[in-house]
């Protein structure tokens, strides 16, 4: 009975290497023969057991037999030659068994490949990356693969990195089995340590029968890896602490260490209780930088603008993609403020009364300097120096204001400080308030209560007035009724800016005034008005009145001669409303110079010198003898009259007077008065026909005035002698009508006339015998023309200018 055994040695089957496969049997006999087939059951050789001998049929292997069996010494083995099952026969005669054994021949590695090169440099930090190495081998135990970056030139292991797998597909004997290696680098893979960012990778293969041969790749294109932040430094970060003020910009600055790629950073403020500190307005600018290595620098600058808060904490932190957060150390914001003012008003703002004005200031730091009060009414500083009270370090200050009155209106400012300058840019703070004076009305400007007017003309009266609250009623009265609204009376409210006197200095103040409006003033409107007027605290009443300047008197002429005075009866006119007193004024017929005779102790109510018929009788001095010229005007506190017309009085001696009629006595005036004119009128006409004889010119000659010296001169008051005609032209010829004018001007305004005329004289020279003698007199306030003749009596001339 075969009772054999197939087997090889101890030894591994590599390719290449070498295999003893032995057929033992526990029973041989002489005439045995052992048979050897391999896995094609091709017999390879046949051993003799009686001498031990073997004869091969091929020259792959060598065959020996002994007493226990069969060898078969293979070298060189080869996987597709020596692999596969392999039959070991024993025949005893017609008797034979048979045992098989399956024989794996390993192949060693012969080298690993980079499957998956990459071409471009690839950036870890933006992108992610999947690398393969591959090798094909039958072996055991199975090949391991590794991955290395290049350092300096030389292969390094990744340590503590496994971002790969290993698989296989293994199929030995039939085939060799495939083995792969993946490596997966996602994006943000980060190395620490001696690893550069930037390197080149690639793969090796190693197995136990290489010893330590590693068979490497090809190396890949560069591959930049990211870097974490190892830190941010916050600067000024060694001063845990950092103050600030109120509304100043404040920046800082957080810079991080060297990454890969550039990390982000982020800003966190904190309140002390841990909440997000949303009073602060933040604008931040960031800013990247590389350094030597190629690494990332960011710098990121934080500014803001501080409210009044507490204690604030600061920090900055930031990462990379998929890297935990790194934060900073922390700093600690203190902010100061300036004073912020609150005003509060306390008391009565009725007139009289008190008022408590309190400035209460809140900043930091705490220590308020109180400056005095300010009062103002618009851009005018009325008082600058009222003290308030202000108790040690209290935080309040207390103004009080005593029997307020109109003039304690307008803007109190509180002024404070605590060192700190505020967003406006001042140490010093302010805040005002406005107070207001409640009352019935008050009369602004009261003498504004007289007021003007011509008869026949307008006026309006206006009254200006204060009053808080708004008056809710106004009249005008006139002997205790109302004035009422007529087609020739208007009253109605406006509003002004009028300037008062407020503690001695002048401001403007926005007032109401009342008016009323008269048209067509008739002399039964110059009277006496009350202004009454009304608000929910009270009443209050103005009286003012309308007046205007006196009326010429009616009549005037004298009555009678006394042993010492003349008589006069005159008829006043109207007194413009206000009580009048009278003027008389006369002169010579040859002096021209008025000598007034005031009569002040006459009033329009003394009925002792008030006639049934309503005129006035009045006795003044009687001058000297002589012929006089008289005249009356009136006056009372507005203004003049215009004056009467002239009464011309011979004065005779005693004698005659004592006993002569006034009529003959006026009749005698006359006379003289005519006989002088005569007398004058004859001595020029001689002087100037001699003259213009004596010229021999032509007719129709142009004459004027030399200049005539009427500066500080009354005509009135005294002669002008003035300069002889001078003759421009031809002379004179008597049937011709000739033409005279002035030289120069005359300064109207020098001689001191209200209507700016120039009053004289004016006789023509030269008339015919027994023909008019045209003079025109001047007289004050009016012209009257006139043709005087002692032959005829000729026709007026026109009463205006406007007139042919």
């Amino acid at each position: 009975e075969f009772n054999g055994k197939l087997e090889s040695d101890n030894s591994i089957p590599i390719a290449g290497g070498n295999l003893i496969v032995s057929c033992l049997m526990s029973d041989f006999f002489n005439d045995s023969t052992i048979y050897w087939f391999n896995h094609n059951d091709t017999v390879l050789a046949q051993c003799d057991a009686l001498n031990f001998e073997c004869h091969v049929h091929t020259t792959s292997y060598r065959f020996k037999s002994n007493i226990n069996g069969a060898y078969t010494y293979i070298n060189g083995l080869e996987r597709a030659r020596d692999g596969g099952t392999w039959t070991c026969k024993h025949c005893y005669g017609n008797t034979c068994k048979n045992d098989t054994m399956e024989i794996v021949i390993y192949t060693s590695p012969s080298g690993v490949k980079l499957l998956q090169p990459i071409q471009d440099d690839v950036d870890l930090g933006v992108e992610s990356i999947t690398l393969m190495c591959q090798t094909v081998a039958c072996t055991f135990p199975a090949p391991n693969i590794t991955w290395y970056y290049m350092k300096y030139k030389k292969h390094a292991p990744f340590i503590g990195f496994q971002f790969y797998t290993n698989t296989s597909t293994s199929q030995c004997p039939q085939q060799e089995a495939i083995y792969t290696s993946t490596l997966h680098l996602p994006r943000g893979t980060n190395f620490s340590g001696n690893i550069p960012f930037k390197t080149k990778l690639l793969c090796g293969i190693t197995r136990e029968s290489l010893g330590d041969e590693i068979r490497f790749s090809t190396v890949s294109s560069n591959i930049s890896f990211a870097v974490n932040v190892g830190k941010f430094n916050l600067l000024d970060s060694k001063r845990r602490t950092k103050v600030c003020y109120e509304g100043f910009p404040q920046t800082m600055k957080c810079t991080s260490s060297p990454a890969r790629p550039v990390p982000s950073i982020q800003w966190f403020l904190l309140a002390n209780d841990g909440t997000n500190a949303s009073t602060f307005i933040a604008n931040i600018t960031e800013m990247n930088k590389t350094n030597t290595d190629g690494l990332y620098v960011k710098e990121s600058e934080l500014t803001i603008i501080p409210k009044r808060n507490q204690t604030f904490a600061i920090y900055c932190a930031g990462n990379i993609d998929g890297q935990p957060a790194v934060n900073s150390a922390n700093i600690y914001l203190y902010v100061l403020y300036a004073a912020e003012i609150t005003i509060t008003v306390t008391g009565s703002d009725h007139v009289s009364m008190i008022w408590n004005v309190t400035c209460e200031a809140s900043g930091f730091p705490t220590n308020y300097t109180f400056h005095p009060w300010k009062h103002m009414l618009g851009e005018v500083t009325i008082r600058s120096d009222l003290q308030g009270n202000h108790e040690g370090n209290s935080s309040k200050n207390t103004l009080t204001l005593d029997n307020v009155s109109l003039e304690d209106i307008g803007t109190y400012v509180c002024a404070v400080d605590n060192g700190v300058q505020g967003v406006d840019g001042d140490i010093i703070q302010t805040k005002a308030t406005v107070l207001h004076v409640k009352g019935k009305p008050v009369f602004v400007n009261k003498k504004h209560v007289l007021f003007t007017g011509e008869i026949g003309s307008s006026v309006e009266l206006f009254v200006a007035f204060y009053s808080d609250p708004i008056v809710t009623d106004f009249t005008f009265q006139r002997h205790g009724s109302n004035v009422e609204n007529t087609s020739g009376i208007h009253t109605y409210l406006s509003s002004t800016v009028v300037e008062v006197l407020f503690y001695n200095k002048n401001v403007n103040l926005t007032v109401s005034m009342a008016h009323m409006l008269i048209n067509n003033l008739t002399e039964d409107d110059f009277d006496d008005y009350n202004l009454v007027l009304e608000n929910s605290l009270g009443r209050t009443d103005l009286k003012t009145h309308i007046s205007g300047r006196p009326l010429m008197v009616a009549t005037f002429y004298y009555n009678r001669f006394m042993k010492d005075g003349i008589e006069f009866h005159f008829r006043p006119g109207f007194n413009g409303g206000r009580k009048q007193s009278f003027v008389i004024e006369y002169s010579s017929v040859t002096s021209l110079v008025w000598t007034n005779t005031s009569i002040t102790d006459l009033q329009e109510d003394q009925t002792e010198h008030r006639l049934p018929n309503g005129t006035y009788f009045v006795t003044v001095t009687k001058p000297s003898p002589g012929d006089y010229i008289y005249r009356m005007y009136s006056r009372n506190s507005i203004g003049r009259s215009p004056y009467s017309l002239n009464v011309s009085v011979a004065i005779l001696s005693d004698n005659n007077n004592s006993h002569a009629n006034p009529l003959v006595k006026a009749v005698a005036g006359c006379i003289g008065t005519a006989i002088l004119v005569i007398l004058c009128v004859a001595a020029i006409r001689f002087l100037m026909t001699k003259r213009i004889l004596s010229t021999k010119k032509s007719s129709g000659a142009v004459y004027e005035n030399m200049p005539v010296q009427n500066a500080n001169v009354n005509v009135y008051s005294e002669y002008v002698n003035n300069s002889a005609v001078r003759q421009f032209g031809a002379e004179v010829n008597e049937d011709a009508e000739s033409v005279y004018e002035n030289i120069n001007d005359v300064d109207m305004t020098v001689l001191g006339h209200e209507d700016n005329l120039l009053y004289a004289d004016l006789e023509l020279a030269n008339p015919k015998a027994n023909k008019e003698k045209p003079i025109v007199h001047g007289l004050q306030n009016r012209t009257e023309y006139a043709e005087i003749s002692f032959g005829k009596r000729g026709e007026p001339l026109p009463d205006s200018d406007d007139e042919n």
